[in-house]
């Protein structure tokens, strides 16, 4: 099966929008209120549908793993300089992990 290639917005990204979407779709617009084991329950499908959909579509190293290590670790040298635009995110991620472990 061949990978499908599209420009613009990263597919790890657009599934992440899509899901955000959705919960809001769940949350305000359906009409009554649905109560929060409902939505609990279509999200919960709707990530394993998007996983599904990301692990049959796209190489996940590619789509999920490297954009993340790329956030973490600072950027490529020469690529973009994303890296300076990241600095504070990877500040705020290294601290909220440090806070976390000190609670257990």
């Amino acid at each position: 099966m061949e990978k499908i290639k599209k420009k613009g917005m990263p597919p790890g990204l657009r599934v992440a929008l899509s899901l955000a979407l959705f919960y809001l779709f769940l949350r305000f617009i359906v009409q009554p209120p649905l109560p929060f084991s409902v939505i609990f329950m279509y999200m919960a499908m709707a990530l394993a549908g998007a996983i599904m959909y990301l692990t049959l579509f796209f190489n996940i190293k590619e789509v999920i793993v490297n954009p993340i290590y790329t956030f973490l670790g600072g950027g490529v040298e020469g690529e973009s300089p994303r890296g300076a635009i990241c600095a504070p995110g990877r500040h705020a991620v290294g601290r909220l992990v440090r806070l976390v472990s000190k609670v257990q």
